[in-house]
């Protein structure tokens, strides 16, 4: 038998990689090692991929070109392999393999708006907490008014103005002071760790509120080339190759290669993440595995978290412009494509079976992706949000029903006095012991 030629272009873990030594290895060769069992297979590294479409004589450049002509059998990739109808006509096609997005992505950034209004509980909530404050104010006031004017500085029952006036202001902060209790204790607050956002709340049971806005600034892609071409912000892409030099020109107005300070290729994961992390002004293109999952075989912390630069609205960009013709920021099924020339349809057969009972789409994010990262697949994709829940009055229900019942006792008091004062100004040693020790338990 002939051998198998199978080419491929650069890498990305843990899909195809190349080990240290060299070797090719990932989740895509265990797959075509199991298809082509007894086969003889030649692994051909490649520069180009392929263009989208062909030239004017029918012919794709790079390993889609190899496979029209025969010199290639298979084209084993990791990005842009998807369903394209120009290759679809000249070659032959899989299952769909994945499902990738490739899109640009910078470091997660939290920024402080300092002209936002820290308001962390519901509208109602607040006005009470507004009026209670205020009443305070006044019910201390009127205390040390009526006393001077009715009772002097000593009431009726022998208990000084101050003493009167202080009462009410202590009922008022254990009352506050409990409801910081149960705010620490309800309150879900802010996470500090990487990538981590508040989103506003907006649902049958709480109004919409102004909250303290601890976001990340979204920027576009729109903003983001402009930035490139001015040489303000660097690109790091996984390998040489990523980008099609029509692609570049339209990001950079030129071909920015061996200037690592706009373009820089880094396969390393840990190497990749560390620029990323430390360096603000440095954006990545390519799929987000390629910066979330590391080598197994390290121990390693992720040193920040990533979020999308926003590729949705691409319509400033013309019609013909290469980053429309990729699908930049769009998932897109992908497939192997193999050449109709020298690949049999026993072969092809040998291969959907082994991807239909081995390398099923939810399998290969299950099993194999734990068999060569140890970890789930999306488990950094989608970091947690915490976000700000304000509290409502149920909350403190039991607060305001016990001190609401103490300070109106507590009024009743004052206003027993002030009457004792006015209309007995003498009493009994007794009258004065039982109304001394009421004030006192209020």
């Amino acid at each position: 038998k002939s051998p198998i030629r199978i080419g491929f272009v650069g890498s990305g873990f843990p899909l195809v990689y190349e080990n240290i030594d060299g070797h090719l290895s990932g989740i895509h060769k265990e797959m075509w090692m199991m298809a082509l069992r007894g086969y003889e297979i030649q692994w051909e590294k490649r520069e180009v991929y392929g263009s989208y479409d062909p030239n004017e004589n029918g012919y794709f450049d790079g390993m889609l070109g190899e496979m029209q002509n025969g010199t290639l059998d298979i084209a084993l990739q990791v990005k842009d392999f998807s369903y394209r109808e120009a290759r679809m006509d000249v070659l032959y096609y899989t299952r769909p393999v994945e499902e990738a997005e490739e899109n640009f992505y910078e470091r997660r950034q939290i920024v402080f708006d300092p002209a936002i209004i820290i308001v962390p509980f519901t509208p109602d909530f607040t006005a009470v907490l507004v009026t209670l404050i205020i009443a305070m104010k006044l019910t201390k006031t009127a205390i040390r008014v009526l006393s001077s004017k009715w009772g002097g500085r000593e009431g009726s029952f022998g208990a000084s103005s101050r003493s009167l006036s202080l009462l009410s202001a202590l009922i008022h902060r254990l009352a506050i002071i409990l409801v910081l209790i149960i705010y620490n204790a309800s309150f879900v607050g802010l996470s500090t760790a990487p990538g981590v956002e508040p989103e506003r709340t907006d649902n049958n049971n709480y109004q919409r509120i102004l909250q303290l806005n601890i976001y990340t600034m979204f920027r576009t892609l729109q903003d983001i080339i402009p930035l490139l071409k001015q040489g303000e912000v660097k690109m790091i892409v996984n390998y040489d190759g990523v980008i099609k030099d029509t692609m570049m020109l339209e990001l950079f107005d030129n071909d920015p290669a061996g200037d690592t300070r706009r373009y820089q290729p880094i396969s390393d994961m840990e190497e990749k993440e560390n620029v990323l992390c430390h360096t603000p002004s440095s954006v990545y293109f390519g799929i987000i595995f390629s910066i979330t999952h590391n080598d197994p075989d390290k121990i390693y912390k992720h040193q920040c978290a990533f979020k999308k630069i926003d590729s949705t609205n691409l319509r400033f960009l013309p019609s013909g412009s290469e980053l429309i013709k990729r699908r930049i920021g769009m998932k897109r099924l992908s497939t192997f494509y193999m050449s109709r020339k020298t690949v049999s349809q026993r072969l092809r057969e040998r291969f959907s079976w082994v991807q239909l009972t081995l390398f099923q789409r939810n399998t290969i994010d299950t099993f194999w992706w734990r068999r060569f990262t140890h970890r789930p697949r999306f488990e950094n994709e989608n970091p947690p949000k915490y976000w700000f829940q304000p509290i409502g009055l149920a909350a403190f229900e039991t607060i305001f029903i016990v001190f609401g019942s103490l300070l109106s006792f507590d009024l009743l008091i004052f206003l027993l006095e002030i009457l004792h004062s006015r209309f007995f100004p003498e009493t009994g040693t007794t009258g004065k012991k039982i109304f001394r020790m009421l004030t006192y338990l209020i």
